[in-house]
């Protein structure tokens, strides 16, 4: 490094070459480094300052970064995980399928009971076989994120 510095001292006369480039520099060249300069301030002093002045919430953020990354739309586990969060099904209930529509600004959420299929009655308390002879339904779900969801 040190010999770098001695090759290229020969093209700096004076403080004028060093600082300005002898007045040579193109405007790109010039705007670029205008740009680095304040993003490398912001980095090294406007970030920590307003780190310090929100306190710890920025720790939380920092903490929490990676589950709010993980929610991908493209990743269909993790879609069918939110959503069976966001409806608040219990266990039993599984989400097995979500297609969304953003054209037509509609989601269409299929739920299933995965749970067990001999339940207790709840009346004499024997256990009976759990089954449904109902062809499927559509349940109108209240709209989310500006999304008709069924």
């Amino acid at each position: 490094m040190i010999s770098v510095g001695f090759v290229f001292t020969r093209f700096n006369v004076n403080t004028d070459d060093y600082f300005r480039n002898g007045c040579k520099g193109t405007h790109w060249l010039v705007g670029m480094s205008t740009f680095m300069i304040s993003f490398t301030a912001w980095t090294f002093t406007g970030a920590p300052g307003a780190a310090f002045q929100a306190g710890w919430t920025v720790f939380f953020i920092y903490m929490a970064g990676p589950r709010w990354r993980c929610l991908k739309t493209g990743d269909m586990a993790n879609l069918e995980k939110h959503y069976h969060e966001l409806l608040g099904l219990t266990d039993g209930w599984k989400v097995t399928k979500v297609e969304l529509e953003l054209a037509k600004l509609r989601v269409e959420i299929e739920v299933e009971w995965t749970g067990p299929r001999v339940v207790s009655c709840p009346d004499c308390g024997e256990a009976v076989s759990l089954y449904d002879l109902c062809e499927e339904r559509t349940w109108r779900h209240l709209d989310m994120m500006q999304f008709e969801t069924v």
